[in-house]
Parts: C-alpha cells; sequence; structure tokens
C-alpha cells in the first residue's frame, strides 16, 4: 500500500497541535505502572477526542439583547 502524506507547514501544524495536546493531558506528569497503561490510557485519549468532535456542534449563544 502507497500512501501520500501531506507535508504541507498547515497539515503539519495541526498533527503537532494533536499530539501536544495528548502529551499534556496523558503523558506530562504521569506514573503509569506499566507500558501497556499508558498505551490504554492515550487509546482512550483519542477516542474520547474523536468521540467529541463526532458530535455535531451546539448551538451557538444568544447575542446580548438579543430575544428568543
Amino acid at each position: 500500500m502507497n500512501t501520500q502524506i501531506k507535508l504541507s507547514a498547515q497539515f503539519l501544524n495541526v498533527i503537532e497541535s494533536v499530539f501536544s495536546g495528548m502529551a499534556r493531558a496523558i503523558i506530562h506528569n504521569s506514573d503509569y505502572k506499566s507500558v501497556d497503561e499508558a498505551k490504554a490510557a492515550i487509546d482512550r485519549y483519542f477516542a474520547e477526542r474523536n468521540d467529541y468532535f463526532r458530535q455535531p456542534p451546539h448551538a451557538p449563544a444568544k447575542k446580548l439583547g438579543q430575544r428568543a
């Protein structure tokens, strides 16, 4: 299987932001008992993140002074 990977700066910025968020949430200041426990935490992080972004966007907030 030959897959092309986009290497533009814009694409790489998105990838970097995803992985830096994961690192801050899961890896930094962690104390996992095993590699498998760390892998499970990373898998859970991405599963929860993907579930969140699959949800439809929430209704926008009303502007000040706007009636329902």
